[in-house]
């Protein structure tokens, strides 16, 4: 898969992305328009296809791209993800036990004692939900949290409040039927851009080019138009005829010239 920045190396992350792009819109145009004008089970197909299943395809992605790219280890990765997807399957029956709470309140749906039992267990889902996705936002956040220099009761305290707070407003944020789409897009595009190759820097640019002097032969190499110069040359080194020629040298050195002058 080829994009303006270079070859995608999370091919299979992006094309999960796309997925996750088709249920989102899916279950925006079920949640809004066909199923709200056509029958109640689409508006509610559409409410688990927004809560539920787009979600948590965008967890795998997340999760599968960090671990690719080094950034949490497969551990963490795996654990957050896999209380993220119970998470969001807790809001999605929340959210439809509350539909049907509303549809028994208004008359809308026959009143049966399994729809008032479900009804009845949206407080339950709702308090699953909250403890869920705080656990999965602690155990993807306590892997960067260690970076910093904080003790680690402090880096505990400093992870477990951003986590209770900010689990139920990423909850909160994917009522709307449009955030799981804007997500979805949102997600896909970084995969496919991050995984562009870094463009190999130039020989003239690496830090021993730049170290050297102008105009002077790296070490070992004679500077162009001296004699011994041309590749293939039968002369001694350079530095051995350099130091054999102005009298400096070990005996090291001098036997080495003549054993290069024998061969």
């Amino acid at each position: 898969m080829s994009t303006p920045g270079g070859t995608a190396r999370y091919v299979g992350e992006a094309w999960l992305g796309f997925v996750a792009v088709a249920t989102a819109g899916l279950g925006l145009a079920l949640a809004l328009g066909l199923g709200a004008a056509a029958d109640p089970a689409l508006a509610m197909a559409g409410t688990v296809l927004g809560l539920g299943a787009a979600p948590a395809l965008l967890l795998v992605v997340l999760a599968s791209w960090a671990v690719r790219s080094r950034l949490v280890p497969a551990r963490h990765a795996v654990t957050a993800a896999l209380l993220g997807v119970a998470a969001c399957t807790a809001g999605t029956l929340a959210a439809a036990s509350w539909a049907v709470g509303f549809d028994l309140a208004d008359g809308h749906r026959p009143s049966t004692p399994s729809a008032e039992l479900f009804a009845d267990l949206f407080l339950v889902f709702l308090g699953t939900n909250w403890p869920l996705g705080a656990a999965a936002v602690f155990t993807a956040l306590d892997v960067f949290v260690r970076r910093t220099s904080l003790s680690r009761p402090r880096r505990g305290i400093v992870a477990c409040l951003i986590a209770v707070f900010a689990a139920p407003a990423i909850g909160m944020s994917f009522v709307a039927p449009v955030t799981p789409v804007l997500a979805s897009i949102a997600v896909t595009v970084l995969v496919l851009f991050a995984g562009a190759p870094r463009a190999a820097p130039r020989a003239a640019d690496s830090p021993a080019a730049a170290a050297e002097p102008e105009g002077r032969a790296p070490v070992g190499r004679a500077p162009a138009g001296w004699p011994g110069s041309a590749p293939g040359s039968a002369r001694a080194p350079w530095p051995l005829r350099c130091r054999a020629a102005t009298g400096r040298g070990s005996g090291a050195a001098s036997t080495a010239q003549r054993q290069w002058a024998g061969a």
